[in-house]
């Protein structure tokens, strides 16, 4: 039999496409906070999905994408990831909002620093930054692409041809690297996931 899910929004029943897909308050507030933004300006930091555009255009938001997780896949050596930053060359202070997923995950201490600094430089005094990180136990096997199933659901894909290294980090070290932008909250889901909105002050 197949597992049903009911959309919050709307009350309709969805087909549950995604294994694994878990309730999401993190995705609840972002889309609050994007909702109160005139004309809002968004960016996907990747790994894109074509339900997460479909998703945030429904929105009415701009959404830009740069699928960085994609570019690191494709790095021949650990020092080429330096180039990758270049592609966020985005204007200081012009996104109301960048979701980044699990991307933190998988990126060392000196490249999640350098990436912090860019997102902080790139979101508007007040921005969110909305991403997720794995359980605090038990690592993943290997990197998923987190896919919106409706407004509350988000599910887990695994993509086991896209392969990146997995840097466990507690919540305090989390909030540590996220540093200079503040913790606006956090949430444990069932599933073990860890969810996470950092603010622009």
């Amino acid at each position: 039999m197949q597992s049903k899910v009911v959309e919050s929004r709307t009350g309709r029943v969805i087909d549950d496409r995604l294994a694994g897909a878990f309730q999401s308050r993190m995705l609840q507030r972002y889309m609050a906070h994007i909702a109160k933004c005139k004309n809002p300006e968004i960016l996907d930091v990747g790994p894109v999905s074509g339900n997460n555009v479909s998703f945030f255009l429904s929105l009415g938001a701009r959404l830009s994408i740069c699928d960085f997780m994609l570019r690191l896949t494709r790095q021949p050596s650990s020092s080429e990831p330096k180039k990758a930053l270049a592609v966020l060359d985005y204007r200081d202070r012009y996104f109301d909002g960048i979701h980044v997923w699990d991307i933190p995950d998988h990126l060392e201490t000196w490249l999640l620093s350098e990436i912090v600094k860019k997102w902080f430089a790139m979101l508007k005094p007040g921005g969110l930054i909305m991403m997720l990180a794995g359980p605090s136990s038990v690592p993943r096997p290997s990197l998923h692409i987190e896919t919106i199933v409706t407004d509350s659901m988000v599910g887990l894909e695994e993509v086991p041809e896209l392969k990146l290294p997995y840097f466990h980090r507690s919540n305090r070290d989390i909030e540590i690297a996220m540093r200079p932008l503040e913790q606006h909250a956090s949430f444990l889901c069932t599933n073990g996931e860890r969810e996470f909105l950092f603010r622009r002050p």
